[in-house]
C-alpha cells in the first residue's frame, strides 16, 4: 500500500490510465470502422456520391453525424472523457507545488513533475480535436487521407 500523502497520486494515474485505455479502444481501426458503417447504414449515405468530404464546404456530412443517435452519445463520451483526462494531467502540478514545498524550497522535483505535466498533455491533442471535430468529418477524413493513421495512433502514442 502506497503511503497516505502518495495515494491521491496514484489514484490521478489510474484515472489517467483508464482515459488512455478509452482512448485506445477509440482510436483502433475496428471502431472507427464501426462507427463509420453505423453512419452509413442509419442514414443510408454513399460517401463516395458527395465526393470529397474533407474540403472546408459543407456537403451535408456534419447533419448525418447529428442524426446518429450512437455517434453524438460517443462524441459525448469523447468530450468528457478528454476533459476528465486534461483535468487529471493537470492536477499533477498541485503535486509538483507539493513537491517543492516539502523539500525546503528546493524546485528540481518540482519542476520535473510539472514538466512531466505538460508531457502528459501532448497525448491528448487528437482526443481535444476529436471531441472538437467528431468521427464526422474530422476523424474519418484523417483516415481518408493517411489510412494507417488510426493504427499508427494507437501503437505509437498511447501503447507505450
Amino acid at each position: 500500500s502506497a503511503p497516505k500523502d502518495a495515494q491521491p497520486l496514484f489514484r490521478k494515474c489510474a484515472v489517467l490510465q483508464m482515459s488512455i485505455c478509452y482512448f485506445i479502444l477509440r482510436f483502433m481501426p475496428h471502431t472507427s470502422y464501426l462507427l463509420h458503417r453505423k453512419i452509413i447504414e442509419t442514414n443510408d449515405v454513399d460517401f463516395r456520391a458527395h465526393g470529397n468530404q474533407c474540403g472546408g464546404g459543407d456537403n451535408g456530412v456534419q447533419n448525418w453525424e447529428l442524426d446518429n443517435h450512437i455517434c453524438v452519445f460517443v462524441q459525448g463520451l469523447d468530450i468528457i472523457v478528454t476533459i476528465i483526462a486534461i483535468i487529471c494531467a493537470l492536477s499533477f502540478l498541485g503535486f509538483a507545488i507539493d513537491a517543492k514545498n516539502k523539500n525546503n524550497n528546493n524546485p528540481i522535483i518540482g519542476y520535473a513533475v510539472a514538466f512531466g505535466a505538460f508531457a502528459v498533455l501532448l497525448p491528448f491533442a487528437y482526443p481535444v480535436q476529436l471531441s472538437l471535430y467528431g468521427q464526422i468529418p474530422w476523424w474519418t477524413c484523417i483516415q481518408q487521407r493517411y489510412p494507417f493513421q488510426s493504427i499508427a495512433v494507437v501503437a505509437y502514442i498511447y501503447i507505450p
